[in-house]
């Protein structure tokens, strides 16, 4: 199974990071910033979620060829504070179990990256896993990921930082990552 980079029409912190949201979605159906200011985060309210992001995220759709069929994946992501964000999500095929290890082993993978700090966790009652991915896109970036496993949708928030090893993420992705509320 091939990931598909989402074509988005800007800049290359998008493509890694539409990359790796990609990514993340196909291995789940296989295994079954500089600034600191938050005043500028927007509510967004999209099907079965609302989280707030910085500015005016773009959404975008994209086929993600699977062993187990075709999924949509849509992502919502602004690029502010120079660094993007992206929230994506992906509904499952009926009767999938997915694999979050799985799912964050093929975003690094897929990135060119290496996974680090994988943590195991819950949010909201549901399975998750925070993780940090160094040297991503050639070496150009840091992900800081969290994948959540619903009953029926497989989330990621994603920070891509543009510097390769950058230990923690800013402040603003706390508060953006606290602030995902799943219907």
């Amino acid at each position: 199974m091939t990931a598909v980079a989402l074509k988005l029409p800007v800049g290359p912190r998008r493509r890694i990071a539409a990359l790796v949201g990609a990514a993340m979605l196909a291995a789940v159906v296989v295994a079954g910033c500089g600034g600191e200011a938050t005043k500028d985060l927007e509510t967004l309210d999209a099907p079965g979620f609302s989280v707030s992001m910085p500015g005016k995220p773009a959404r975008s759709e994209q086929p993600v060829p699977t062993a187990g069929g075709t999924l949509k994946a849509v992502s919502y992501t602004s690029d502010s504070y120079g660094a993007a964000f992206t929230i994506a999500y992906s509904t499952l095929p009926e009767g999938s179990k997915g694999n979050l290890d799985g799912v964050l082993e093929r975003a690094a993978t897929n990135s060119g990256g290496t996974l680090r700090n994988e943590v195991a966790t819950t949010y909201q009652g549901y399975e998750a896993r925070d993780a940090r991915i160094t040297g991503a896109g050639e070496n150009q970036g840091t992900i800081f990921v969290r994948a959540i496993m619903t009953k029926d949708r497989l989330y990621m928030l994603q920070y891509l930082d543009t510097n390769p090893d950058v230990a923690k993420p800013p402040a603003t992705y706390g508060e953006i990552l606290k602030s995902l509320k799943i219907d």
